[in-house]
């Protein structure tokens, strides 16, 4: 049987895309800035290969790519009553808990005192299915995922990437509603060096929060399965 060597977990490599700013330490304090101009991100992961749910809150001014804002003495945002401290690399706050978090809720008080709280939905899953040993990067692949079909507001990313450099990587999407599938193309395939692999596939799905500040807001939950060793040729 393969085994990868988990050098670098994939998670590491998604930091940018999932909502971290690219510049990092960067944020301003919250109580600079109007209480009702701050545009509230939830995300919830749970990481099969790791074993761990990450419950992560940012916090921007004005909307989703405006500037990252730190929560200043007199706020609090917590998952589950644990209260989320701040990430000052990937500028967002962060509580992390052992095993399938199932059910949760996120708590964010802004330094006016107004309360705001989210329920997370069941984190919805799925997993690679039935993937030959050895990949050819001659030819596209079409990956059919074990799981429910694509609902609407869902994704299906699928990263693979050589197992001794994890920054030598490729990555596809499926957005398509009621899609089982994915086609990993034949560009992307050869993009990655031949040799031992590992492919990861990801399960998104956004949701309009209950309640968020008049700038808005957004709540994620993201499914990752385990790493699948594979040879590519």
């Amino acid at each position: 049987m393969l085994r990868a060597r988990h050098a670098l977990p994939l998670m590491f490599l998604a930091a940018l895309s999932l909502g971290a700013d690219d510049a990092g330490c960067q944020s301003e304090a919250s109580s600079d800035v109007n209480q009702d101009r701050i545009y509230t991100s939830y995300w919830v992961v749970y990481d099969a290969e790791t074993d761990q749910t990450f419950a992560r809150a940012q916090f921007r001014f004005g909307s989703g790519i405006g500037t990252t804002l730190e929560l200043s003495d007199g706020a609090e945002v917590t998952f589950n009553g644990e209260v989320m401290p701040f990430n000052a690399l990937l500028d967002w706050h962060e509580a992390i808990f052992a095993g399938r978090v199932e059910k949760g809720l996120f708590e964010y008080i802004d330094v006016a005192g107004n309360v705001y709280v989210n329920e997370v939905p069941v984190i919805d899953d799925a997993a690679l299915g039935d993937v030959p040993d050895t990949l050819s990067a001659d030819s596209s692949f079409s990956l059919v995922w074990e799981g429910t079909p694509l609902g609407s507001d869902e994704m299906i990313e699928i990263l693979l990437a050589h197992d001794a450099n994890r920054f030598d990587f490729a990555r596809w999407e499926q957005r398509g509603v009621g899609t089982s599938s994915i086609v990993l193309s034949r560009d992307g395939l050869i993009s990655v060096e031949p040799g031992n692999a590992v492919l990861q596939l990801r399960r998104w799905h956004d949701y309009k929060p209950a309640e968020a500040p008049e700038a808005g807001g957004k709540l994620t939950t993201t499914f990752h399965t385990t790493e699948l060793p594979v040879i590519l040729e």
